[in-house]
């Protein structure tokens, strides 16, 4: 597809409401697979800062009435990191509690996962140079904190230590997106 001239808003928004409507009935982690392949295909930046909008995140993230995000849109806006260290780095955690949730935020988010493993996390944030000292302990903090950041899923083994499966509630993804934002 060829660059057309600048599009009207009124265009602008009959196309997000088509792209709503064609997204709305799929899962969280299809409609994330779909908008990375649209950002691909159509050569659009995968920065949130090199992107075109002149609407702020601060102005996307309470669109709905409810002052939460519309269905779809936290995927879709933050699928644009495509490596962790950049998500990171952007969100710039201060704790080992909130590193543990920018690295369940990628899994879930970024990556489209259902569920992530703290043993994941950790690994990745290994990779950045940034591993928490006791990756229990900071997940445990984000599931006891209120509101609670992340839930527990699964436990397979009897240990504190054993494989548990982990999924960020809405105020986790909130908390990060208020990270990267500047204001969290």
């Amino acid at each position: 597809m060829g660059e057309s001239a600048e599009a009207s808003p009124l265009s602008e928004l009959e196309a997000m409401k088509t792209l709503h409507e064609a997204l709305l009935p799929l899962k969280p982690e299809a409609r994330g697979r779909v908008v990375a392949w649209a950002l691909g295909a159509l050569d659009i930046p995968m920065s949130l800062k090199a992107g075109a909008s002149s609407r702020s995140n601060t102005d996307r993230s309470t669109d709905s009435d409810d002052g939460r995000p519309e269905d779809g849109e936290v995927g879709a806006r933050n699928s644009g990191f495509t490596e962790f260290a950049d998500l990171l780095g952007e969100a710039s955690p201060q704790t080992d509690a909130d590193k543990a949730l920018v690295g369940g935020y990628w899994f879930q988010v970024v990556a489209g996962a259902d569920d992530f493993t703290s043993q994941a996390v950790n690994d990745k944030l290994k990779d950045t140079g940034e591993a928490v000292g006791n990756i229990t302990r900071a997940m445990d903090k984000l599931k006891t904190s209120k509101p609670q950041l992340v839930r527990q899923l699964l436990k397979s083994g009897k240990t504190q230590q054993a494989r548990k499966k982990f999924k960020l509630t809405s105020a986790g993804v909130q908390a990060v997106e208020r990270m990267l934002r500047g204001d969290g």
